[in-house]
């Protein structure tokens, strides 16, 4: 089978040889196959697409005016031309059939006498053959680029554009409700969505022409993709490519189509949370609302806010990612949560149901934070702020300000952490009132055997063991936090238990050294006495 336009075969020896005496409006034609006039009744035997080639033998005897009502007989069979090779019966074709051929757009051809037809088919067979192996080996690499580009992490902008490019096809996307996303064809918008409706099954259409796909998932049609290859149609092979592209818009459309859903109702969901949190309104009007999960059992509450000063367009498109990332992280989505974005932050609000793992709970958070200060974005200066477990929708407000304490109270004193949940600095909330001159002696009394040493081994310990306490125990984050290996945190740790007598295991030695790092850090920001 050729799959040739008659302007391509054309441009193949030997039927370069060839002259177009008529029809040249027609060359776009693609030749399907190939035929040779051997009956006098060929015509009823024409098969769309052929391209028919004679020596005019069987012509001889008839008129201009019956040759000319044979064309026309071939044209409507969809034969795609006529090649005559002159000089053995016809030595030249008459002109009231070149001007008919001519009007009516019916590729005329003088073929080149010293060539016999086996040659001129062999001929366009091979170019067919080669053709068609350069198409199956530019699939299979447009195949490649589509799978690396649909394993790509980040969202692209870009998405059709840059799809078009993979097949090297103008296309067009279309919603089902006739919005154009996108298009790249040579048509105007408005033409593209002509007779919509369209039939929710992938099928040629003539204008262009174009293959047009339903993008469907779950029984959902979120609109079309329109490919347009040219003046003809592709091989089944690139179908298949089309199919694939589809199924990337789809994937694409249907997540948008519900991040747009879930956006509306988080935004209303998010203004009656503020209503709330100001006091406005009761609890059960919020939850008489519905869509609020932490209603049913213990949650507790994030607050996620950066430290440094950014313009409003920068940190917004910042929260925005970060409510991504929290509802898509791979350790965090097992847990039911709600994220809100706020004026000035991220307020999360996790259901801990029974069997809920508080621990792990923490600890894929505290993964979370630390994974975006290893990505590149520690200049954000992110912090994490987490409220005590409530039991009852009405603790809601509690644990927002405990978060919001938490992190008043991180700002005063210059605590730098990136995880820092309410437990941790309620010492600083309960004592801020003490005297330097008690905070100072009971600092002295405790930290007295360690201070005997040289100031900068003294220094490092004090450090380590803070920022020990401040990552909930955890060696691993404590050692992430410090740029140094876990056991060295650990040899740190030992010798200073060794040092102050202590043992961090202990709930009463940890509550003490927690009350001494909050009153040093009241002195050294010259907030109390």
């Amino acid at each position: 089978m050729v799959r040739l336009t008659v302007s391509e075969a054309l441009s193949i020896y030997p039927l370069s040889e060839a002259k177009l005496i008529a029809g040249e409006k027609g060359t776009d034609r693609t030749i399907q196959s190939i035929n040779i006039m051997d009956a006098p009744d060929i015509a009823d035997w024409i098969k769309p697409g052929e391209l028919l080639f004679t020596t005019a033998y069987l012509l001889m005897k008839d008129s201009p005016d019956d040759i000319v009502c044979f064309i026309h007989k071939l044209k409507t069979r969809g034969c795609v031309g006529l090649g005559v090779k002159l000089g053995r019966f016809w030595n030249d074709i008459p002109q009231s059939v070149i001007d008919e051929a001519d009007k009516i757009g019916f590729p005329l051809l003088v073929l080149p006498y010293q060539f016999t037809f086996s040659d001129q088919m062999n001929a366009l067979f091979d170019a067919e053959h080669k053709k068609n192996t350069q198409l199956l080996q530019s699939v299979l690499h447009k195949q490649r680029e589509l799978m690396k580009y649909a394993l790509k992490k980040d969202e692209d902008p870009d998405l059709f554009a840059a799809i078009s490019g993979i097949l090297e096809y103008p296309i067009a996307v279309v919603s089902a409700r006739g919005r154009v996303y996108y298009n790249s064809s040579p048509f105007p918008d408005a033409a593209l969505t002509l007779g919509m409706p369209w039939p929710e099954n992938p099928r040629w259409v003539k204008q262009g022409p174009c293959y047009r796909i339903p993008l469907m998932q779950d029984g959902k049609c979120y609109g079309f993709l329109l490919v347009f290859p040219g003046h003809r149609r592709s091989m089944k092979v690139e179908e298949g490519l089309f199919h694939q592209v589809a199924e990337i818009f789809t994937f694409h459309l249907g997540r948008s189509h519900e991040e747009q859903a879930d956006q509306v109702m988080q935004n209303e969901l998010g203004a009656l949370l503020i209503q709330y949190l100001q006091r406005k309104m009761p609890v059960h009007v919020l939850i008489e609302h519905g869509g609020f999960h932490f209603a049913s059992g213990p949650f507790r509450c994030v607050w996620i806010a950066s430290a440094s000063p950014r313009p409003a367009p920068s940190i917004s498109e910042r929260f925005r990612q970060i409510r991504h990332e929290l509802r898509y992280h791979s350790r965090l989505r097992k847990f039911t949560a709600q994220h809100f974005e706020l004026k000035d932050g991220i307020f999360s609000i996790y259901s801990l149901t029974p069997g809920s793992r508080e621990e792990e709970w923490m600890d894929s958070l505290s993964a979370l934070i630390h994974a975006e200060q290893a990505g590149g974005h520690e200049t954000d200066g992110l912090q994490m702020f987490i409220s005590r477990q409530k039991m009852a929708p009405d603790r809601l407000v509690e644990a927002y300000e405990e978060c919001r304490e938490a992190q008043s109270l991180a700002n005063r004193l210059n605590i730098t952490g990136k995880f820092i949940p309410y437990d941790t600095v309620e010492f600083s909330i309960v004592f801020q009132h003490v005297s330097r001159e008690i905070m100072k002696a009971y600092c002295d009394k405790l930290l007295h055997p360690l201070q005997e040493k040289e100031a900068d081994y003294v220094q490092e310990m004090i450090n380590t063991l803070e920022v020990y306490l401040n990552s909930n125990g955890s060696l691993h984050d404590a050692a992430k936090q410090l740029h140094i290996h876990r056991n060295t945190v650990a040899y740190r740790l030992e010798k200073i238990s060794e040092c102050l007598g202590i043992d961090l295991k202990n709930y009463n030695d940890i509550a003490k050294l927690k009350m001494m790092y909050a009153f040093r850090n009241f002195m050294d920001r010259g907030k109390a006495g």
